[in-house]
């Protein structure tokens, strides 16, 4: 019900449906391997796709995520509606309302940096999704498909989704203030990246950056409100554990 210039959500993820229909016709595409990939206002678009197209064996989601309205930048988008149509769209247009639907695994990158779409959203849109869920978060991210942008991961995880290969993902145990983390490949790089600041009440956050050994064990401050590690691969691609808030145990 809401007015035609607020319809583009639900005519773009039909439009990538018919995308879908349109391969699936063709016989030289592999049915079996069809990856779909979306930035910034992209991302949002195929966190629904996800939730209502399973035909797409796995998909990237960049800079993006679930529940707008609970950032600045959000609730600038949506400053123009009408407190009902403002109340219409957050209950049946932003993704959080389909999380629960995605049955594929789906791959979020995105910069601590991010300007647009909060960390603690992307924490909230990953713990809602019951699929599968993988992580290439960084410190330095710029939001923006500037000339020359690469982000080469998403190609990579598509391509172990097809081989069976595993993700490469650090693993990481969080308890009574400790963290032990383990590398995915003994020979890459870690780090842990950690802040103070609160991650709800802030659109971006400082963060303290610390290099870390496979296997040690680190002791985090009663101060630190919310965390991650990432890995870096020695073919230069990082990936990442998922932002963990300091008051959560795994």
């Amino acid at each position: 019900d809401l007015h035609d210039e607020n319809n583009w959500a639900y005519f773009s993820v039909l439009s990538a449906m018919r995308a879908i229909d349109v391969l699936l016709s063709l016989d030289f595409v592999d049915k079996e391997n069809i990856f779909s990939c979306g930035l910034s206002w992209g991302g949002f678009l195929q966190l629904l796709l996800s939730a209502v197209d399973d035909r797409i064996k796995a998909s990237s989601v960049i800079y993006s995520s679930a529940y707008i309205s609970e950032s600045e930048w959000g609730i600038k988008r949506l400053e123009n509606l009408s407190e009902n149509d403002r109340e219409l769209w957050n209950d049946n247009i932003d993704p959080k309302n389909y999380l629960s639907d995605i049955k594929r695994p789906v791959f979020f990158t995105a910069g601590a940096d991010d300007i647009a779409f909060k960390m603690e959203c992307r924490r909230k849109t990953a713990e809602s999704i019951k699929a599968s869920v993988y992580f290439g978060l960084r410190k330095n991210f710029p939001h923006g498909n500037f000339i020359g942008f690469e982000q080469t991961e998403s190609a990579e995880f598509f391509k172990k989704m097809i081989s069976g290969e595993k993700i490469p993902q650090p693993e990481i145990t969080f308890r009574s203030g400790k963290l032990t983390v383990k590398a995915f490949d003994g020979k890459s790089e870690l780090k842990l990246y950690c802040t103070k600041d609160d991650v709800v009440a802030t659109e971006t956050q400082e963060w303290l950056e610390i290099k870390i050994a496979n296997g040690e064990t680190v002791e985090i401050k009663n101060d630190v409100t919310a965390l991650f590690v990432t890995e870096k691969l020695n073919d230069g691609t990082q990936w990442s554990s998922n932002l963990l808030r300091g008051d959560q145990k795994c």
